[in-house]
């Protein structure tokens, strides 16, 4: 068998920060073909049970067949009628063993995942990569290329307000996709977060941040190649 290990249409980064009441998630909704800003409008975020959310950057294809598996996985939980149900805890160690099975399998999943939820007053935040290497974060965590850009700048916000409010967290977040957006070409300025909290898990609708294009290094006369003379 052959198993191509190219991704396709690819999301890219992810980040998430806990905060005094719970724990938030943002991505973008840019689903990217090569190159091309092919699909504008993609919900990149996955909720799993009551208390989860899972968002991953990398194939959406493959995205979408971990979506599928985590459906199966309530089901069953539910037809155990053991009154116990997942939380964010049984659902990241049930990521990280199907991403290491793939990965055995010589098939991997081309994601990079993060699981955040919010259960019996503790919030959890944690990631997985494809071959299943996994850890939890205990403030802040990034996948694409926020890993690089974005996480830095997460954990100095963090280290200057350990305690943050809800508002404070999203305005974080907000702050580090829109440097994203400025830094990598296959982010747009159109987010989605999730926020898991006591009273469950919430998915924002789509928002457009707010961008600034005045700076000095991105004005054109500052960073044309060519000067015309008059």
């Amino acid at each position: 068998f052959f198993f191509d290990c190219r991704d396709m249409a690819s999301g890219s980064s992810v980040v998430a920060l806990k905060y005094k009441d719970g724990v938030m998630l943002a991505t973008d909704t840019l689903l990217s073909y090569g190159s091309l800003a092919r699909y504008p409008s993609v919900q990149r975020i996955k909720t799993v049970g009551d208390f989860t959310a899972i968002a991953a950057s990398g194939d959406y294809a493959d995205f979408q067949h971990i979506a599928a598996q985590a459906d199966d996985l309530l089901l069953e939980d539910t037809l155990c009628e053991d009154y116990c149900t997942v939380g964010p805890k049984e659902v990241y160690n049930w990521l990280t063993r199907v991403m290491y099975n793939r990965r055995c399998n010589f098939n991997p999943l081309l994601n990079t995942a993060i699981v955040v939820g919010y259960r019996d007053g503790e919030s959890f935040c944690g990631f997985v990569d494809s071959v299943g290497t996994h850890f939890e974060a205990e403030e802040c965590t990034a996948v694409g290329m926020a890993q690089h850009i974005g996480l830095p700048l997460l954990r100095k916000r963090v280290e200057e307000n350990p305690n943050m409010t809800r508002e404070q967290a999203l305005k974080t977040l907000e702050e580090v996709m829109a440097v994203m957006f400025y830094r990598d070409c296959r982010t747009i300025n159109k987010i989605q977060v999730a926020d898991c909290t006591a009273t469950g898990v919430t998915i924002s609708e789509p928002k457009m941040l707010e961008t600034q294009w005045k700076y000095k290094a991105m004005d054109f006369e500052h960073t044309k190649l060519i000067t015309i003379p008059n």
